[in-house]
């Protein structure tokens, strides 16, 4: 799923493997009249809609579309919805008062390797502090994030 040592997700592993489960589950994910093959690419294209974070979650949106005891699979549209609800509902929500910033030095010490990794995704770099971000930048780092992705991450 990650290639080069830059946690790039690679997406038509991503989409076989769902089509794969899909398979496991309900016997069949693709219609007889459709190239496996093409609904993997095109499952592919469609999961480059999606921010890392909501692809990373795929195997927990199929749990939560399988907890739903349907008797076909679901389409390619109800498989990125359920990534995308899956990831609003785990993205932290932050209450702060009108007015007031997010304490960001405080959630970034806090976080886990998932929070620090995704908090860019959850929080404006513009408005993060210059100290957080260097804190952020040595972390990003240690754990071997290339210069390049860490100046896209941060801008």
């Amino acid at each position: 799923m990650f290639t080069n040592n830059e946690y790039t997700i690679d997406r038509l592993e991503v989409a076989n493997d769902i089509l794969v489960r899909l398979e496991m589950e309900y016997k069949y994910a693709v219609n007889k009249n459709v190239d496996k093959p093409e609904m993997v690419k095109f499952l592919a294209e469609q999961l480059g809609r999606l921010s890392d974070k909501a692809i990373l979650g795929w195997n927990e949106a199929l749990n939560n579309i399988s907890d739903l005891n349907l008797k076909h699979p679901p389409t390619i549209p109800e498989i990125i919805e359920a990534m995308r609800k899956l990831e609003i509902r785990v993205t932290p929500r932050i209450e702060v008062k009108d007015g007031e910033k997010p304490p960001y030095a405080s959630l970034w010490q806090n976080g886990d390797q998932n929070t620090r990794e995704c908090f860019y995704d959850t929080f404006d770099p513009r408005e993060v502090s210059q100290a957080t971000k260097w804190v952020s930048r040595q972390y990003f780092k240690e754990i071997g994030w290339s210069d390049d992705k860490i100046n896209k991450t941060l801008r």
